[in-house]
């Protein structure tokens, strides 16, 4: 965005009389309603620059013998004709109009170097407000009027022409003469020649005489010869107080302060030019007291120069007896005089200033009179901090206080942007009960370096840190932590059994409510059961896992007296190896069983036995369970209940009677704990016990036709109880059938020899045809029901 410079063009208004705008200048054409307003019409301007005391920039000049202009302050003002006769009447009636277009054109040492526009709105004829200044502002473009940066060597001329052109409800227009500026960037120099000037670092007492002559080639602006005093190395344009005349002599001193000791002055002297380009002196001198100085005593207490402090207290032990003490505190160095220095104190009671609302660097003035009435004065300058200390986020490591922690560790950075941080005040405090910060701080009181690390472990429940940190200004503050401590191991704090703990039993329950201060970190944890006596140390050792509020059952495979342990975990990461309280006799271990078969059990045989031999070495047998049951191989029993034949312990088992097949052996005990042993023997007997049964399938008489087929339905012959546990055999058949003579036969059914020789026998009975028959008895039946039919009909006609 290119740079540009603004020129402000102010018009002074007329006065409006009824409903026309009357206006006289110095030159106006009437006779054809074109008037044109004349003005000075050259002034000055200096190009921007830095300046401790203001910028350069346009600064025009009131009309003066040179021909200058001051401001560019074009008036219209109406004439009093009848003051002078003589004169012409400049007078003009202008009707209202609306619109103007304001055009303003640059010429820069005779070339035109462009024009800027405006349209500009008035409901009074003049594009301007009668009885008010009128302001419009233009803008130069840098890249068409160089000289406008710094430096410039020649002086350069730049031609401003203005018109105001009516577009709408037209009267004449208005154009001004031309208004010409020259450049100047330079300042005014000090003719050192004709000057006087003391030696700069001097020692000075009372008024100097000094003089400052300025030369400078467009002027010296009179009106702007300033200076002042001061012990500040930085001052504004506001703060001069003091005029001069350019070449002339004048006699100053500073406002004047006496101590005992030679106190430095800054003469600072300000020269503008026309153009407003400025010079200045910036000369350091030195002063010194001569009245006798103040005895500060070893009592006394005083602030140290440039230390901090959030109130002051002082006093003054006077061993040379100065009286009439008086004190003022301001926040700068403001040049006091020792008469604006009121208000007294007893110099050996402790004076408190504490109202103090602003930070910086303030001054104590204390001034007292010698035994002679000499008065004298002491300056000490001192800083306030207001400020409190403060931590530095960057630094703080501990935790969030939202967590539970077994420890908390960490550390964190104070410090204090003014006094800084006074080390040696730094405390801390670990504290289960919480502290009244307002009105206990003071139990803050463990040393803490800045930055440092602290701890604390091993504890339980909410525990709170304070820090407590002051500055080097005695301003104080607190900060604190609330942390939640857990180093307790989860408990076991409710166990139940369904069982007396010291019954042997195989189904002892063990309910186990295991809790902790903040929290398990799961419901689920490992467990297992271990013979008395065994520690448990590592959790690689818990096979099983176990759910927290609910029975935990025993499992198989145990006898003995046994205990449960568990691994369990809270949260925070605390944990603990837990065991029952109670020791358990378990048994649920199956009883065990030894047996013998007595004969081949390979090869079918009618006589055989096994031997049975249950034992339980902990809780002992339950000889009242035994059961057995023999079934064919490859049947499975639904529960041991089937098993319903009784066998003593230690005995014999024979092979059961009247079966033929492969078998296998179901047996089922208990002992006293309630564990069963329900299995067969491992191996298969053949066995043959049965009797032969022959059965006829379907009618033992059977009657046929004479002449009909005739298919035997045969007969069955098996081994054994039935043919579920049997065997099939064969089976002889023999008859004296003949289908084709009527009469009565048998077919004979033989299985087995010898004395296990069964025979069956069935009746087949042959008949004659019975179709004649059948006929007969038809034709018979029709004709009775042909003869009823009539009687019926004859009967029912009468």
């Amino acid at each position: 965005m290119k740079n540009k410079i603004i020129f402000t063009i102010f018009i002074a208004l007329a006065f409006i009389f009824y409903n026309n705008l009357v206006v006289s200048a110095d030159s106006v054409t009437s006779d054809n309603g074109f008037f044109k307003i004349e003005v000075g019409n050259k002034g000055y301007v200096a190009p921007v620059h830095d300046s401790p005391f203001g910028y350069g920039g346009l600064n025009p000049i009131e009309p003066s013998e040179t021909g200058l202009l001051r401001f560019f302050n074009v008036s219209i003002n109406p004439k009093d004709n009848e003051e002078d006769e003589d004169e012409p009447n400049n007078e003009v009636e202008i009707e209202p109009s609306y619109m103007w277009k304001h055009t303003m054109c640059f010429v820069v040492n005779g070339v035109e170097t462009g024009c800027e526009e405006d349209i500009i709105e008035s409901n009074e004829g003049l594009p301007f407000t009668p009885s008010t200044s009128f302001d419009t502002s233009f803008y130069a473009d840098q890249d068409k009027i160089p000289f406008f940066y710094k430096d410039v060597e020649d002086n350069i001329s730049v031609t401003f022409k203005n018109s105001f052109i009516c577009i709408e409800n037209c009267l004449d227009d208005i154009v001004l003469d031309d208004i010409t500026l020259i450049v100047d960037d330079h300042p005014p120099v000090l003719d050192l020649d004709n000057s006087i000037i003391p030696e700069r670092y001097s020692i000075l007492s009372g008024e100097t005489e000094f003089k400052f002559s300025y030369e400078d080639n467009i002027g010296i602006d009179e009106d702007r010869l300033m200076y002042i005093w001061t012990r500040k190395t930085n001052i504004s344009f506001d703060e001069f107080s003091e005029g001069y005349t350019n070449g002339l002599s004048f006699f100053s001193a500073p406002p004047y302060f006496l101590t005992h000791e030679t106190t430095s002055y800054y003469l600072v002297v300000l020269a503008f030019d026309y153009a407003g380009n400025n010079a200045y002196e910036y000369i350091e001198y030195r002063f010194n007291s001569t009245a006798t100085q103040l005895e500060v005593g070893t009592d006394s207490l005083l602030p140290v120069d440039n230390k901090y402090y959030n109130e002051l207290n002082f006093k003054i032990d006077n061993p040379n007896n100065h009286i009439n003490f008086k004190y003022e505190v301001v926040r700068q160095l403001d040049f006091l005089h020792l008469d604006d220095i009121n208000t007294p104190f007893d110099p050996l009671e402790e004076v408190s200033v504490n109202n103090f609302t602003l930070e910086g660097t303030y001054f104590l003035y204390i001034t007292s009179e010698d035994e002679v009435g000499n008065r004298y004065g002491l300056i000490i300058r001192f800083r306030v901090d207001l400020s409190l200390p403060y931590f530095k986020t960057q630094s703080l490591t501990f935790p969030s206080e939202q967590e539970i922690y077994q420890e908390v560790k960490g550390k964190i950075e104070f410090g204090d942007s003014l006094s800084g941080i006074d080390e040696n005040r730094l405390y801390y405090l670990w504290s289960n009960t919480e502290i009244d910060l307002e009105n206990e701080y003071s139990l803050i009181n463990i040393p803490y370096t800045n930055n440092s690390n602290i701890e604390l472990e091993g504890v339980d429940g909410t525990w709170y840190l304070y820090f407590l940190v002051y500055d080097n200004a005695n301003n104080f503050g607190t900060l604190s932590f609330q942390y939640t401590f857990d180093n307790t191991a989860p408990v076991l704090s409710e166990e139940r059994t369904k069982n007396e703990p010291s019954t042997i039993a195989s189904d002892h329950s063990v309910y186990i409510n295991v809790t902790d201060l903040n929290g398990l970190e799961s419901e689920s944890f490992l467990c297992g059961w271990f013979l008395k006596g065994v520690e448990v140390t590592n959790s690689y050792t818990l096979k099983d896992t176990c759910l927290n509020k609910t029975f935990v059952n025993s499992p198989k495979g145990l006898e003995g007296e046994y205990v449960l342990w568990f691994y369990v975990s809270d949260i925070v990461g605390n944990f603990a190896y837990l065991r029952s309280e109670n020791v358990y006799s378990i048994d649920t271990k199956n009883p065990e069983l030894l047996y013998d078969i007595v004969n081949d059990h390979l090869e079918y045989s009618e006589i055989n036995e096994v031997f049975i031999n249950f034992s339980d070495s902990y809780s002992g047998i339950d000889e009242t369970s035994f059961k057995y049951k023999w079934l064919p191989k490859g049947e499975t029993p639904s529960s041991s209940n089937i098993l319903e034949k009784r066998f003593s312990n230690e005995s014999y088992i024979n092979y059961p009677f009247n079966y033929y097949g492969e078998f296998r052996l179901w047996l089922s005990a208990k002992d006293k704990a309630g564990n069963e042993y329900f299995a067969p023997l491992n191996e298969i007997f053949k066995i043959d016990t049965g009797i032969i049964t022959l059965e006829i399938s379907g009618e033992s008489t059977i009657k046929i036709i004479k002449g009909e087929k005739f298919s035997d339905p045969g007969a069955t012959a098996y081994k054994g109880e039935s043919l579920y546990n049997g065997r099939i055999i064969d089976v002889d058949v023999s008859t004296n059938l003949d289908l084709s003579k009527p009469g009565t036969y048998f077919i004979e059914y033989t299985s087995g020899e010898g004395a296990n020789r069964v025979v069956v026998t069935r009746t087949v009975v042959v008949e004659e045809s019975h179709y004649l028959i059948i006929i007969l008895i038809t034709a018979f039946i029709s004709g009775i029901s042909t003869y009823i039919y009539q009687l019926i009909r004859k009967s029912w006609h009468n």
